[in-house]
């Protein structure tokens, strides 16, 4: 038998097939107008599996040729070298010119989501390559010569087997060996807040509305962007004096607290810092900033939010585009509001996304409002991601006068503890002045661990047990609990300062 008849010999098309082709012209345009914004766009589209011969039209084909000579030599692709770039190779014509390449960025947004485009041109190409081959198989069948219909039908089959390979996926999963994993280099779990979370983890703040997991929050992502080397550290005692280690860049998400508010807040904790004006670690998003002067106009009609998928996107090319790491969503009630039925699909939603921004190297902290029974809103599912999550609660002697004065508690944690005392609750309040700024007076907090002491109690554990749990309680305190504990079983603990 005759080898197969090959189909793919090029043919034009008839002019009203021609002009059928699938093309998206703009999505080529918005590939080339976004490596011309950012460089690292033209490495995300080759990694998507772009290549020259995707696009359809031959200026861009020329452009995009040129753009990645100039990246072979580690050169800055702008309009000004690309158009140098093009005249030296004698393509400048073929590129459409200098306007045509000139007027490639107008009207681009400085993050585009480079992806889709090039998925957009990738399927496009694809189709017209059946296209192509369909109409070729057609006029090999239309054609009187020596070619039998099995010979044909053999190159029609090499020819679209050909295309099914380009878009055949590969299996993303990776198996190692036991006895590679003995020798494998793995990344570290490198702490960014010690002992709260991990580089590329996440971790929560829950309480009830107003009682300042905001105000916390907010000091964590400014220490961290600014590199400030530990947290609640204002006491000898055991709790609180958690390293961090940054700086990382910043990026917080206000659901919904006022512009003015937060410019107020982060001056004062600016303040005790010492903190110059030009510090740019950190960066904020509030629904008031989104009418500012220079804020686009479409930016009026949004509002912070991250329950749809396109403003998850948004988010994600905030982070990516501006070079965050640390990322603070405050808070998921108001940033995704839902129905009591909708919350299992909110968390499955969110988990599926942290893990990913995770993968990503993005570290993340979501604050949460407390129910009525004081835990947390929300499917219990969510906390199986968490590095580990901090309950806020008002110690029992606690008076509206005092203000911002809570109990700080790690409720889970991922990891041992370097520190046993690390772990401990204690107690955080806050003070503000035009002269000192934002200051936490903290110290350990004895009603949190002579609670905890007394649930332990009561669910059987031994002093010796209580003592090892708590990891800093002293022996005679503990032991007086328990004799407390046994002799008024059902009464509340009360604040009582250890010496």
């Amino acid at each position: 038998m005759n080898p197969p008849v090959p189909i793919n010999r090029a043919k034009p098309l008839p002019p009203e097939l021609a002009k059928k082709l699938p093309v998206n012209i703009d999505a080529e345009k918005r590939i080339l107008g976004a490596i011309l914004m950012d460089n690292r766009a033209l490495v995300a589209a080759l990694k998507a599996g772009l290549l020259e011969s995707h696009f359809f039209y031959s200026h861009h084909q020329n452009i995009f040729r040129c753009m990645s000579h100039l990246a072979l030599e580690d050169r800055t692709i702008d309009l000004v070298t690309l158009t140098e770039e093009a005249r030296n190779q004698q393509k400048l014509e073929a590129c459409g010119g200098a306007p045509y390449i000139a007027q490639l960025a107008d009207g681009m947004p400085k993050l585009s989501p480079i992806a889709d485009y090039v998925a957009i041109v990738i399927d496009k190409a694809l189709r017209r390559q059946i296209v192509y081959a369909a109409y070729a198989m057609e006029e090999r069948a239309f054609e009187e010569d020596d070619s039998k219909p099995a010979e044909i039908l053999a190159g029609a089959s090499a020819a679209f087997a050909a295309i099914a390979e380009t878009t055949k996926e590969e299996n993303p999963i990776v198996v190692v060996s036991y006895k590679e994993l003995l020798t494998l280099e793995l990344p570290k779990a490198d702490p960014v807040i010690e002992p709260l979370v991990t580089r590329g983890g996440t971790f929560m703040i829950f309480s009830w509305s107003g009682w300042g997991k905001s105000w916390i929050a907010t000091e964590m992502a400014f220490r961290v962007a600014h590199g400030v080397p530990d947290i609640f550290n204002g006491h000898n005692g055991r709790g609180g004096h958690w390293p961090i280690f940054g700086p990382m860049r910043t990026l917080y998400i206000y659901g919904e607290m006022p512009g003015e508010k937060i410019r107020e807040r982060l001056t004062l904790i600016a303040k005790q810092h010492n903190s110059t004006a030009d510090f740019e670690g950190l960066a904020v998003v509030s629904k008031d900033f989104q009418r500012i002067a220079r804020a686009p106009r479409c930016a009026q009609s949004w509002l912070p939010g991250i329950g749809q998928e396109r403003d998850r996107r948004r988010v994600e090319d905030l982070l990516f585009g501006g070079g965050y790491q640390f990322l603070v969503l405050d808070n998921i009630s108001t940033l995704w509001s839902v129905a009591r039925e909708e919350e299992s699909m909110q968390v499955a939603t969110l988990k599926d996304w942290f893990i990913s921004l995770n993968s990503r190297g993005i570290t993340i902290c979501f604050l949460q409002h407390a129910g009525k029974g004081g835990d947390f809103l929300g499917d219990s599912a969510q906390v199986h991601i968490l590095d580990s999550y901090l309950k806020l609660e008002h110690p029992p002697d606690y008076k509206k006068s005092q203000g911002l004065r809570v109990v700080i508690e790690i409720k889970k944690n991922r990891y041992e503890l370097r520190d046993p005392s690390w772990g401990v609750p204690f107690e955080a309040q806050l003070t503000t002045s035009a002269e000192r700024g934002a200051e936490w007076l903290t110290r350990t907090a004895t009603s949190a661990q002579k609670k905890i002491a007394f649930e332990l109690f009561s669910n059987g554990a031994p002093v010796t047990e209580v003592i090892k749990h708590l990891s800093g309680v002293s022996r005679p305190s503990a032991y007086r609990w328990h004799q407390e504990w046994k002799e008024h079983r059902t009464a509340e603990p009360t604040e009582e300062d250890e010496n």
